[in-house]
């Protein structure tokens, strides 16, 4: 059975970067993309049917909870980075799904702008705009589905998935020299970019 580790937070907090920390120093992870269903509805439903946020679609909700309860019969920790905040719409998604643990990366405002910036996304991107949205509803959400906060404001991507690994008890390999653990994290943040 798949063990699945939720790791949730604002846009540009940092959910992917860790989930590819933790895939590089667990054996036998796996990465599920939630937001590839999203570009997938994008691509194949006209203009007039999209919403804004592919979150909005029902369908997102149902694909990938049909692909996580594929998912569960693996013998994998499965790693799930995903910004949500709605707790009815996290229910539907993981219906049927035992997340074992569900951790929401939560920078200080100022460190997620610093994020956001970093990635060369001004004030009108997708990030910034939805960031107040997040810090508005986090609290309550973790309270509805029993998530966990990490502050990860002065935290290193690599001690942010020894935090992680703290929680779920799980243990890791050591930490790359700091030039492999650059290029790792270049090589991730380019084969996101969309």
């Amino acid at each position: 059975m798949a063990s699945f580790i939720f790791i949730n937070g604002a846009y540009g907090a940092g959910k992917t970067q860790t989930a590819f920390e933790l895939l590089r120093r667990l054996d036998g992870a796996h990465i599920c993309d939630l937001e590839e269903a999203g570009y997938y509805i994008r691509r194949v439903i006209p203009d007039e049917l999209k919403c804004f946020d592919f979150r909005d679609h029902a369908e997102w909700r149902e694909i990938n909870n049909l692909m996580l309860r594929r998912l569960a019969d693996c013998d994998k920790i499965v790693l799930l980075p995903m910004t949500i905040t709605d707790a009815d719409w996290y229910r539907e998604l993981t219906r049927g799904v035992d997340i074992a643990n569900h951790i929401i990366l939560r920078p200080s405002r100022e460190v997620l702008a610093k994020r956001i910036a970093s990635r060369h996304e001004g004030k009108d991107s997708f990030a910034a705009r939805m960031a107040d949205r997040c810090y508005a509803e986090f609290d309550s959400f973790a309270e509805a589905v029993g998530a966990e906060f990490i502050d990860t404001s002065a935290l290193s991507i690599s001690e942010v998935a020894e935090e992680i690994a703290k929680i779920c008890g799980l243990t890791l390999s050591p930490r790359a020299s700091a030039l492999s653990a650059a290029v790792y994290r270049l090589r991730v943040t380019l084969g996101h970019i969309r």
